[in-house]
């Protein structure tokens, strides 16, 4: 990848300067900046044509609607010069321009197929394309609610180009020394029919939220491990993965929000299963999912949001709230079941009970990491070698014990009882 780069930076130095685009050489940080947006257009355009049989366009933002950089900007893309180049490869049949006419509107890229001949012809694959380390992995976003005329709310969700504090540089170091480590890590992908997978792609990024108009920048609520390539896989498909050379096992912590919710209120959770609720016995997905969402409101919800009881999505019944059971009825059964958490539900209470689950997994996946045991993190689990996972559920066990005070129980899947499909393999 690094040498087709190289011949195509090449080819537009010399199309610049044979069509007079650029009579003098460029200062040494536009030398540089220039490399850096080849280089970034040049390799998202072959990881679309290696990871898709037929690629779409890629949404790029050229900068026409912005007021100045933030820490989330790559600082060679964005700016006049990056469109000038975009123009300049798709006058050179390197990629295919839609250009947007309206400020604040994406713009789109794809490759040509003579940049698709060339990834061809060079037979690069997916191991030939490296992520930059710069990008920004301490991700703070507002999250505020906006009253629609026609009834109902709309989220809208804004980054926060937040200033730099101790505490954010100590946050940052946590998820860079993972990504350090991931990234030297064994990790493999049996190829099947589903399609190519990236194992290069394992940056992790830590993402916070904040809820209210001309609130300080703080870093309490959410912050859970976003990114990796396993994160996006579908559940089947992970049991392809390898590390260090074994099949993986799947760590989840059990019931983890409600056991956090009575964590928060000071109280030992009970033992059984929290979301077995008379009447609902074989509802359990939907009484999971509603349980969350009173978690999360803000407000007494009247009525359950359109995914819970209609969504095409979830096609078996059991993810879906019956009518005979509003929220008001939920969280009365609730508050019966759960006395200690009566005044928790409305209350907005989920992303605080995240930020507590988001250390919990930073502290079990550091520690595996002192113990030389690689753990790719989700959002309430860990996958590990078959072989470590009992000692990878000791400790995230002990890491719950140690932030929440309380025990969590971890389920383990290591997959040995689903079948295999020979063919997939």
């Amino acid at each position: 990848m690094v040498n087709m780069v190289r011949f195509l930076t090449e080819r537009v130095e010399v199309w610049e300067t044979e069509t007079g685009q650029r009579t003098r050489r460029r200062k040494k940080a536009d030398q540089e900046n220039f490399e850096l947006a080849i280089e970034t257009i040049l390799t998202n355009l072959a990881l679309s044509v290696l990871m898709f049989p037929s690629p779409g366009y890629l949404a790029v933002l050229t900068g026409n609607n912005r007021l100045g950089m933030t820490r989330y900007d790559n600082p060679a893309l964005g700016r006049k010069p990056f469109r000038k180049l975009l123009f300049a490869l798709w006058e050179m049949g390197i990629l295919v321009l839609q250009s947007s006419s309206q400020r604040g509107e994406a713009s789109a890229i794809a490759p040509s197929d003579t940049f698709r001949q060339l990834v061809s012809d060079r037979e690069l694959s997916v191991n030939d394309i490296a992520y930059q380390d710069q990008k920004e992995i301490l991700i703070l976003t507002k999250n505020l609610y906006r009253l629609q005329l026609s009834g109902g709310r709309k989220l809208e969700r804004t980054l926060i180009n937040y200033q730099e504090t101790e505490e954010t540089t100590r946050l940052r170091l946590q998820v860079q020394a993972l990504n350090t480590f991931l990234k030297e890590a064994d990790i493999s992908f049996v190829k099947n029919r589903s399609g190519n997978v990236n194992v290069n792609d394992r940056q992790m990024q830590r993402r916070f939220i904040l809820f209210e108009e001309g609130q300080a920048p703080v870093f309490q609520y959410g912050g859970r491990l976003f990114g990796g390539f396993w994160q996006n896989l579908a559940k089947e498909r992970r049991g392809k993965i390898r590390i260090d050379g074994e099949p993986v096992a799947v760590l989840d912590y059990s019931s983890m929000a409600p056991r956090l919710a009575y964590a928060h209120v000071g109280e030992q959770p009970p033992d059984g299963d929290f979301y077995t609720v008379p009447g609902l016995e074989q509802r359990r997905k939907a009484v999971k999912r509603a349980f969350s969402c009173l978690l999360s409101d803000n407000w007494k919800r009247q009525t359950w949001p359109d995914e819970l009881i209609n969504s095409d999505k979830e096609k078996d019944t059991d993810a879906r709230m019956p009518a005979s059971w509003p929220p008001k009825r939920l969280r009365k059964n609730l508050s019966t079941l759960h006395p200690a958490l009566k005044d928790v539900f409305g209350q907005g209470l989920m992303f605080t009970l995240m930020f507590m689950e988001s250390n919990i997994l930073l502290r079990s996946l550091e520690e595996l990491k002192a113990r030389g045991i690689v753990g790719l993190g989700l959002h309430d689990g860990i996958m590990v070698a078959r072989s470590r996972a009992d000692e990878a559920r000791k400790v995230m066990e002990q890491a719950a014990l140690d932030i929440a005070s309380i025990h969590i129980p971890v389920k383990v899947d290591d997959g040995e009882t689903q079948s295999i499909n020979p063919h997939e393999e």
